[in-house]
């Protein structure tokens, strides 16, 4: 249950709940940060994965803006952008 917040943190053990967290971000402007292979396809705006030991972030700017965010074009350099 959330009410209130700024970015949700959504570990792998609780990505069952990501997809009425990510309704609820939408009226709300919250930024959704997951740790769970393609959450950016379940509406994840970031989401951490690691890659042969090195820890990478995916964005989707499709997310982020739907949810009335926006973000730096340069930590668009530092991710991998996905659709």
């Amino acid at each position: 249950e959330i009410s209130e917040g700024n970015i949700i943190f959504v570990t792998n053990m609780k990505s069952n709940a990501l997809p009425a967290l990510c309704a609820k971000s939408k009226e709300k402007n919250m930024l959704i940060i997951t740790e769970r292979p393609n959450s950016c396809k379940d509406g994840s705006s970031i989401n951490f994965l690691n890659d042969e030991g090195k820890l990478i972030f995916e964005l989707c700017k499709d997310n982020i803006t739907s949810c009335g965010l926006n973000v730096s074009a340069s930590l668009y350099g530092l991710g991998k952008v996905v659709e």
